[in-house]
């Protein structure tokens, strides 16, 4: 290999580390720096519990993410990122993990919410009543 090509290969490396960066840094990273929850009571419940407003569009982009750190994190170029796109897939991967248990919750919660409140439950089990 003449000295052209290694000129021309450190280049390229080069560049395709700059197009990485750009990527984690300008996309990912200013994505999530200011992205909120937005946790709202429960009809009836006087607590913030609910997940609620743009919920699927924040999963949609955590796995959007989570695949695009992953794509990166693959090339031979990302060497020396690699710390920072791992730190990155393993926040986002914790952060969509608990917002889809969350989202299990409250399915389960709301299902839950017609059979209690229902007269027969009520007066079946106050006890159970009163602890939900």
């Amino acid at each position: 290999m003449s000295f052209k090509d290694d000129i021309e290969d450190l280049g390229e490396t080069a560049d395709k580390q700059a197009k990485m960066w750009k990527v984690y840094e300008g996309d990912i990273c200013t994505y999530w720096e200011d992205k909120e929850l937005t946790v709202k009571p429960w009809p009836g419940v006087p607590d913030p519990s609910c997940l609620a407003g743009d919920i699927f569009d924040i999963r949609e982009k955590l796995d959007e993410h989570i695949a695009a750190l992953v794509q990166m994190n693959a090339q031979r170029q990302s060497l020396p990122f690699r710390t920072d796109f791992q730190e990155k897939m393993g926040l986002l991967s914790g952060v969509a993990d608990i917002i889809d248990r969350w989202v299990k919750v409250q399915n389960i919660w709301s299902g839950l919410i017609s059979v209690f409140s229902g007269g027969d439950i009520s007066k079946q089990m106050p006890t159970e009543y009163k602890i939900f």
